[in-house]
């Protein structure tokens, strides 16, 4: 049977903080919960100042009222953005991008993230062999994991609308720049 981890996002009217909440599973950290709670059954206050939320099959991504990313969970594939992949991380963790801004738009599959700045930069990271990151393998790398935040080359003069990642897929929506239509 497959379990699906359950997220709410909610502030208090007239508050500007809003917290997240969790439950369901967290063998792999993807409640972001220490190690020794293997499970919650009633919403469980995760984070507070979250505004974006995001799951994949045993990791999550959130992203901050400054616009920063933080990953916790399952890293087999390096699909946390943190480094090397391998191991479980209880606890969410800041995910470094190239250059400051500030992150608009999350996505998580089974095994790979996508990530949306205010300047509509794509970036990507995780497993690419199977081509859910939308980066070329390198003849002899299909098994090489993309370990960190990767910004994602786009035909020029293109406008991203949306953006999502299943299990082994990813999809963008793009628009032609009105200069090419």
């Amino acid at each position: 049977m497959d379990r699906t981890t359950f997220f709410v996002v909610a502030k208090n009217w007239g508050d500007t903080n809003a917290t997240l909440y969790g439950s369901d599973l967290n063998y792999s950290g993807q409640l972001g919960l220490s190690d020794r709670i293997k499970s919650v059954h009633v919403l469980t206050e995760l984070r507070k100042n979250v505004l974006i939320v995001a799951a994949g099959s045993y990791h999550s991504y959130t992203v901050d009222d400054e616009g920063r990313m933080f990953a916790t969970g399952q890293n087999m594939y390096a699909q946390l953005g943190l480094g090397a992949g391998g191991g479980q991380h209880f606890g969410f963790e800041q995910v470094t991008f190239p250059g400051p801004f500030v992150l608009t738009r999350i996505a998580a599959g089974n095994t790979h993230g996508r990530a949306l700045n205010s300047n509509k930069t794509l970036y990507m990271w995780g497993f690419v062999g199977e081509g859910a990151t939308g980066q070329p393998c390198i003849a002899g790398d299909e098994e090489k994991d993309i370990c960190h935040p990767t910004k994602v080359d786009l035909p020029s003069q293109k406008q991203i609308l949306d953006f999502c990642s299943g299990g082994q897929f990813s999809a963008v929506v793009i628009r032609e720049d009105a200069d090419d239509m």
